[in-house]
C-alpha cells in the first residue's frame, strides 16, 4: 500500500506537469476557446482520479483478489460440489455490478460536465468582475451560475438509487448463498457425500469471504 501510495502521487505529479506543458505549446486562438477553469478542472479531476485509482483502489483489487482466489481454493479442497453450488454468488454479483456501475458511471460524467460549466462561469467572472459590476449583468451572471449548480445537484440525485443498489447486492448474496450452502451442505450429508457436518460451515465462511471481497468486482468495472 506504501509503494503503490508513493507511485500514485509521482504519476499524478508527472501528469499535471505534461499536462501544463502541454497547454503552454497550444497557440494562443486555441486557447482563447477555452472556457475559464476548465483547463485546470480538467487537470485536478483527472489527476485525482488516476491518484485514487493507483493508490487506494488498486491495491484494494489485489487484496480482494487474492483473498478471493484463496478462499476458493480453500473451500473446493473440503467439498468440490458444495463449493461449486455456493460459487454461484459470483455469477450474480458480477451481472449486479456490471449492471449498477456503468450507469453510476454515467451519472458522475454527467456531474462533471455540470461542474465544469459552473467552475468557467466563475473564472470568467473572477476575471472581469468589475466589467461585469459596471455593466450591471451580477443578476444575469448569477443566474446562469445558479442554473448549473443546480442541474449539478439534480443529476447527483440521480445517483443516489444506483448508489443504494450498489450496496444491497452485497448483503443479499451472503446471506441469500448462507441459506443456499447450509440447506445443500446437509442435502449432501444425508446422503454421505460429506464425512462432517463442519465442512458445511468451512464453506459458508468462503461465502462470507466472498462478500467481504465485493470490492473486487467495483474495482473491475470502475
Amino acid at each position: 500500500m506504501f509503494v503503490l501510495r508513493v507511485i500514485g502521487l509521482r504519476i499524478s505529479a508527472k501528469l499535471r506537469l505534461e499536462y501544463l506543458k502541454a497547454l503552454f505549446r497550444l497557440p494562443i486562438s486555441v486557447l482563447d476557446t477555452l472556457p475559464s477553469g476548465q483547463a485546470s478542472n480538467t487537470i485536478t479531476t483527472t489527476a485525482n482520479t488516476l491518484q485514487m485509482g493507483i493508490s487506494d483502489k488498486l491495491g484494494q483489487l489485489i487484496q480482494s483478489q487474492s483473498m478471493l482466489f484463496a478462499a476458493i481454493i480453500i473451500s473446493f479442497k473440503f467439498s468440490w460440489a458444495l463449493s461449486l453450488v455456493t460459487s454461484s454468488v459470483l455469477l450474480f454479483m458480477g451481472i449486479a455490478y456490471g449492471y449498477v456501475v456503468p450507469n453510476v458511471l454515467r451519472l458522475t460524467k454527467d456531474v462533471m460536465f455540470a461542474d465544469e460549466k459552473a467552475a468557467s462561469i466563475a473564472g470568467e467572472v473572477l476575471g472581469s468582475i468589475r466589467m461585469i459590476v459596471a455593466c450591471g449583468a451580477q443578476d444575469r451572471i448569477a443566474k446562469r451560475y445558479n442554473g448549473w449548480v443546480e442541474e449539478s445537484r439534480r443529476r447527483g440525485l440521480l445517483i443516489s438509487p444506483f448508489m443504494g443498489a450498489n450496496f444491497a447486492p452485497i448483503y443479499f448474496s451472503i446471506y441469500a448463498s448462507m441459506a443456499l450452502c447450509f440447506w445443500f451442505g446437509f442435502k449432501l450429508y444425508r446422503e454421505n457425500h460429506i464425512d462432517s457436518v463442519g465442512t458445511v460451515s468451512k464453506i459458508s465462511m468462503h461465502i462470507v469471504t466472498t462478500g467481504s471481497c465485493s470490492p473486487l468486482f467495483q474495482k473491475i468495472f470502475y
